[in-house]
């Protein structure tokens, strides 16, 4: 039995349609002023990793350090990005000593030029 023209262009839409919308996921976003709030002084490293993850940098000195890059789709466009706001980087800062934290900071950074 042959399936109608439509039905099979139906199954056919509906796949692709199923597919488009999956492959506009959002990316993971980063909630860094929300984990300054979860981190508290005294906290082990372990118990800092746990709760918000691996940082993007760690220096020698006892800082951890997350990021998060703001940028809008307008800062690819030559010559409009020249008159438009640039990127902002924010930053969480952990600062360690004798393993447990001591400090915390949340902070705008002052995004590439």
């Amino acid at each position: 039995m042959k399936k109608p023209f439509y039905l099979v262009f139906y199954i056919f839409f509906i796949g692709l349609l199923t597919i488009f919308l999956s492959s506009c996921t959002p990316k993971p976003v980063r909630f860094l002023a929300q984990d300054a709030c979860i981190v508290q002084k005294g906290m082990s490293p372990q118990k800092v990793i746990a709760l918000i993850g691996e940082p993007d940098k760690k220096t020698k000195d006892g800082k951890w350090f997350y990021y998060k890059k703001e940028s809008h789709f307008w800062q690819h466009i030559p010559l409009l990005s020249n008159f438009l706001p640039k990127e902002k980087l924010w930053a969480l800062e952990i600062d360690f000593l004798n393993n447990k934290v001591e400090k915390i900071s949340y902070y705008l950074e002052k995004g590439p030029e």
